[in-house]
């Protein structure tokens, strides 16, 4: 695969590609008429840009099967987002909490939530201009974006556990100061003046210790040099030899991260993964995504576009103090927290069908503890879906958000409690199209069913 990986930063354009022929990079100034640092001025000059520099690095002749782009902390929002514990549905918590923190229009963005731990989710939001800029660059180039990936997002993939740690990084002119925990972002920002390592030092030490009863100690660096003291234990992000030459080390990372687990590009790492479906026809209208136009353009070049875990619109405000008291807030959340022919045994369908509802009149919903989980990316869902089944006479045990968004509802059955299957299949009803109904085989679980809700759920 031909694939160009593609940073913009202080108007500074980054190509980097690696095959069978080795790996290389080349960097271009772009002129302040067609880029303004990261953002795109004028689309067509910036594309001709792109495919001249492109023919430097890439085979004689060819052209990338695709592209990813890696961005800086200034064009995407991140941030944890905490909920309370049995105050409602969670998925309503979190809106409730991102409205808290954004003060521009909803509509003007994307974002994603996914949970990484009790009460905790991790934010990230992207404006729809800056989307919709590089899938008409993709579209006019005829080259399809397979990722569009904040580089912060992947600092804390390089780790091996989901304790604190502080990376400062360096990209062109900016310096970059991210916070970690949980495996996940809760805080970043680049900062334009420059700045000496005592003051980067300085910097690191005040976001380690301001309202945290312990302080950060784990130190990494991406080409960035730190006076600190013996009191912190400062190492690099990367460890050996670098595919690229100085200056993509950006690229470099990626390369690391998504050689060694490719499937992060269906997470939201990928913000191509924020963009809305498009609605089924079969669908209440109510609610039609802006940015349909925009899947389209992205679709006409083949785009990848993989759908996320949660889908909505928010960005996050945010400055050292607010992400600490997040922090705070943080911590102590977490402290307090197939039916056909025979069935195998000589009974024809109709036989098999006339035995259950014999043995459904005999069942007891009750004796069904039920969880369910949202792995639709449509706010309620499981709160909804919750009601109905209540209604019907079932216990639910609990709902939450998936870690995984799905296309299709499944329904997961104890053993014991395989007799239900129909019965519960029924209850559910039209609204939950072409269940998938299939062994609960954790044995340890404190509930008996497990419902993950798919997105073509009509509820």
């Amino acid at each position: 695969m031909r694939d160009l990986l593609i940073s913009l930063n202080s108007n500074n354009l980054k190509l980097s590609y690696c095959g069978p022929e080795g790996c290389g990079g080349i960097v271009s100034e772009i002129s302040s008429e067609v880029v303004d640092d990261t953002k795109i001025l004028d689309k067509e000059r910036f594309t001709e840009d792109l495919i001249a520099l492109s023919h430097e690095v890439l085979p004689k002749g060819k052209k990338p099967d695709g592209v990813s782009y890696l961005i800086s902390p200034d064009d995407v929002y991140i941030s944890f987002v905490t909920v309370n514990k049995g105050n409602g549905d969670p998925d309503e918590q979190v809106i409730a909490a991102i409205k808290e923190k954004i003060d521009t229009p909803l509509e003007d963005l994307y974002f994603s939530y996914s949970k990484i731990a009790p009460f905790v989710y991790q934010f990230v939001a992207v404006s729809k201009e800056y989307i919709e800029d590089l899938l008409e660059v993709s579209n006019l180039w005829g080259v399809p974006v397979k990722g569009v990936v904040p580089w912060v997002s992947l600092l804390p993939k390089t780790l091996h556990d989901a304790d604190p740690a502080i990376f400062v990084a360096t990209q062109d002119e900016k310096y970059v100061v991210s916070l970690s925990e949980l495996n996940g972002v809760y805080f970043a920002s680049s900062y334009d003046e420059e700045k000496s390592s005592e003051e980067l030092a300085e910097l690191v030490k005040t976001l380690s210790v301001y309202n945290r009863k312990s302080p950060i100690r784990r130190i990494f660096t991406l080409n960035s040099d730190l006076g600190l003291d013996e009191d912190y234990e400062v190492l690099p992000v990367l460890n050996g030899d670098s595919l690229l030459s100085e200056g993509f080390e950006v690229h470099e990372l990626y390369l690391h991260i998504l050689q060694n687990n490719p499937a992060l590009l269906n997470s939201q790492v990928n913000l191509l993964n924020l963009l809305p479906l498009p609605e089924p026809a079969n669908r209440s209208k109510v609610l039609v995504p802006a940015g349909a136009a925009v899947l389209l353009v992205g679709l006409l070049v083949g785009s990848y576009f993989l759908f996320s875990d949660k889908l909505g619109l928010g960005q996050p405000t945010e400055d050292v103090a607010g992400a600490a008291s997040e922090v705070v807030e943080v911590q102590e959340s977490t402290a307090s927290n197939d039916n056909g022919g025979s069935d195998g045994g000589g009974h024809s369908d109709g036989e098999r069908h006339s035995e259950l509802d014999s043995e459904s009149a005999d069942l007891n919903k009750q004796d069904l503890s039920i969880r369910i989980e949202n792995a639709a990316g449509i706010n309620g869902a499981a709160g909804r879906t919750q009601g109905l089944l209540e209604e019907a006479g079932y216990t639910i045990h609990s709902i939450d958000t998936a870690e995984n968004m799905r296309e299709t509802t499944e329904i997961l059955i104890s053993p014991d409690f395989d007799a239900f299957r129909d019965t519960l299949v029924e209850d559910l009803g039209e609204q939950y199209p072409e269940a998938v109904v299939d062994v609960l085989e954790d044995s340890e679980a404190e509930y008996n069913v497990l419902i993950l809700l798919g997105k073509n759920i009509e509820i």
